[in-house]
């Protein structure tokens, strides 16, 4: 990107924006590409990153059990963590199917329309949940998405009866999604199955077989 460029992506003065820039070149992050009339990260920015990524708390071990978990069942296989009134992705391993249910690490879901947002909180003491229950708007997503404080504990005490949490089109419409809590060091993930409702329900019964097992191992091999 020029300067310029920088500067209005940034929503800031062009000389606020010279300032900035010219302090994150002179620590070795950026350099001008002058061939290109434009500035471009320099490899230490990769460097800073893959530190941070090589010490993240998913570990290689849980992206590759993810992995084969998602290539046993055929779906996106997803772990989140509770952020405030969300749930927040920090690893996807996606479907091979052409048509599947696709989102990126980092994106947000609400607690009450979600999955994994319900395990995590099914996981919490009651004190804590209906601190945070109370607090949700239950926007509707859907058609099916739930309206309320009242359905929503209904919802999780069902799939703590049951021993699964799911989430049945209600974000988006013929999406099904199965999950269950993991324990990473001292604190509660969620890990998911989604896919696509006409595929799901059929190999329901299998496929929370080997969540179950995904999740075992994940929690027994992070403490």
């Amino acid at each position: 990107m020029t300067l310029t460029e920088v500067a209005e992506s940034l929503h800031i003065p062009a000389s606020s924006c010279f300032n900035l820039v010219r302090k994150v070149e002179q620590r070795g992050y950026l350099y001008a590409a002058k061939s290109r009339g434009a500035l471009y990260p320099t490899r230490r920015l990769y460097d800073v990153a893959k530190k941070i990524f090589d010490n993240d708390v998913v570990t290689p071990n849980i992206r590759a059990r993810m992995a084969d978990l998602r290539d046993q069942v055929g779906e996106t296989v997803c772990l989140a963590q509770r952020r405030d009134k969300e749930v927040v992705y920090l690893e996807v391993q996606e479907s091979r199917h052409s048509i599947r249910f696709a989102i990126s690490v980092g994106d947000t879901r609400d607690l009450y329309a979600n999955s994994m947002g319900k395990a995590i909180l099914a996981s919490l003491n009651k004190t804590e949940r209906d601190r945070i229950v109370a607090g949700l708007n239950f926007r509707p997503l859907s058609p099916k998405t739930l309206s309320s404080r009242k359905a929503l504990e209904a919802d999780i005490e069902h799939g703590r009866k049951r021993g699964w949490y799911s989430n049945v089109g209600e974000t988006a419409v013929d999406v099904l999604a199965a999950a269950l809590p993991v324990l990473i060091g001292a604190e509660c993930y969620g890990l998911s199955i989604v896919g696509p409702s006409n595929r799901m329900k059929p190999e329901l019964d299998s496929h929370l077989k080997a969540l179950h097992r995904a999740a075992a191992e994940i929690s027994q091999k992070s403490q």
